[in-house]
């Protein structure tokens, strides 16, 4: 979807997602593209850590390019790579990060 790697107010699928996390006391929802690849959550992107190595995924899979995870990238030497639901699942930690929140150790429910 054009919309994705930019920051708009056609953002339906995020509130929605977001919602509905809320209702279930989460801090967010996680996405995933139609090539089943993670991209990002409604509010937040993501980042893995794996074999002692954060990643994220690339900007190519449909996410923004947001403030905070440019930081991230930079001061935790993360690498963007393509992310399956199982890198997710099986990652020593995961973070969510965004500009109002910054980074925020998450957990998968």
């Amino acid at each position: 979807h054009p919309f994705v790697q930019h920051k708009t107010s056609a953002r339906h699928t995020y509130n929605a997602a977001l919602r509905t996390a809320k209702e279930s006391g989460l801090f967010d929802s996680v996405f995933v593209n139609e090539k089943d690849e993670v991209t990002e959550g409604a509010r937040s992107n993501i980042f893995i850590l794996r074999d002692g190595v954060w990643y994220t995924p690339p900007l190519t899979s449909g996410v923004l390019a947001g403030v905070q995870r440019a930081e991230l990238i930079e001061k935790l030497h993360a690498q963007e790579v393509i992310l399956s639901k199982t890198d997710v699942l099986q990652a020593e930690q995961i973070m969510l990060c965004n500009a109002l929140y910054g980074p925020l150790k998450a957990i998968v429910k």
